[in-house]
């Protein structure tokens, strides 16, 4: 006869074991988290070295206080319309000014920390207005929604610098041309797979193959399809509105994108590239979003664009850097609404 004790015993000591197992996996993705920091700060001073500090600093002084007030102000306005984007996402109403500091505070973390960290943190801060499920499910659409109308905004910018007869290499244009619609399978395929429940039908198959009860998980699954369907057909302006409110964000970021150009230096016979520049950033951001690192991998891929279009690489350098400043300082104002949310 087993001895209960024993058995008590060996269970407690399997479950040690899962926990220290648990612990070390934590504690190597906050380390590679840390390391992949460190070195986006060392790519980051590799490049400013490669420029020059002394370009550097001209760069920043070129821009003046003047520059820097209308960069912050068109900052305000892309924040506020993504914050209110976000706001609109949500199946409960939550006011603008917590959203603002919410998505704020997101934004901060994302342009610093590598996976998306900010999103889960938007997603945890908003449920003390609103249930988890909800909470979750408005970060989750506003991502959704998000995928549509990014690449919706880069075609448009393309079609613009071509109005403009952009003088750029003909395989370059195609290029971009070619990422920008690829950038739209990620939207087809999720909503692909919302419309047919197809997660929800591979988990029952996943359920039989390893004999596992998953009813918790696919109740949860099922009830974020039907809330998604839900949304789209019964508020399909809420929709629309919010791939509005998005696509007018990506519009002022173009904006402010061409003025901090403007004040780093004469872009009138280099304006069509520009555009064209500015919507192959925002393509190369779709690849950044995979990779453990955030802070100086988007001025890197500004450099080797700027280069690619003929352009000077330490002048997207300077473009992206200065707006990834102005972009921290608007969110660390709008941050200071966080003790009263």
């Amino acid at each position: 006869m087993i001895d209960r004790t024993t058995v008590v015993s060996k269970h407690l000591e399997i479950c040690q074991v899962l926990a220290k197992i648990k612990d070390s996996k934590k504690y190597f993705y906050n380390g590679m988290k840390i390391l992949f920091f460190i070195l986006s700060i060392m790519l980051l001073y590799f490049l400013l070295r490669t420029i020059g500090f002394i370009k550097v600093r001209d760069s920043f002084i070129s821009v003046g206080i003047s520059g820097a007030v209308i960069l912050v102000l068109m900052g305000f306005v892309e924040n506020i319309l993504d914050s209110a984007s976000l706001k609109y996402s949500s199946l409960k109403s939550v006011p603008l000014y917590k959203i603002h500091a919410i998505n704020s505070l997101g934004g901060i973390m994302n342009s610093v920390f590598p996976w998306e960290t900010g999103e889960v943190v938007k997603g945890l801060m908003i449920k003390k207005d609103a249930s988890l499920n909800d909470s979750v499910f408005g970060v989750v659409l506003y991502n959704y929604i998000f995928k549509i109308s990014k690449p919706v905004a880069i075609l448009f910018i393309i079609i613009v610098s071509l109005m403009f007869q952009v003088e750029a290499d003909t395989a370059y244009i195609l290029l971009i041309f070619l990422a920008c619609f690829v950038s739209f399978i990620p939207y087809i395929f999720i909503t692909l797979l919302i419309r047919y429940s197809a997660v929800t039908k591979f988990a029952k198959i996943i359920e039989k193959l390893l004999n596992k009860d998953l009813s918790k998980w696919k109740e949860k699954i099922e009830k974020f399809e039907e809330a998604i369907k839900k949304f789209r057909k019964d508020k399909n302006k809420s929709f629309f509105f919010v791939f509005t409110l998005q696509f007018f964000a990506r519009m002022t970021s173009t904006v402010t994108f061409l003025i901090a150009a403007y004040l780093l230096g004469d872009i009138k016979t280099i304006f069509p590239l520009l555009i064209l520049a500015n919507a192959a950033i925002y393509l190369a951001n779709y690849v950044v979003l995979m990779l453990p690192a955030k802070l100086g991998v988007t001025e890197s891929t500004s450099f080797l664009i700027f280069s690619m279009l003929g352009l000077d690489g330490g002048l997207g350098v300077m473009i992206v850097l200065v707006l990834r400043i102005k972009a921290l300082f608007t969110q660390s104002i709008s941050c200071l609404l966080l003790p009263f949310i």
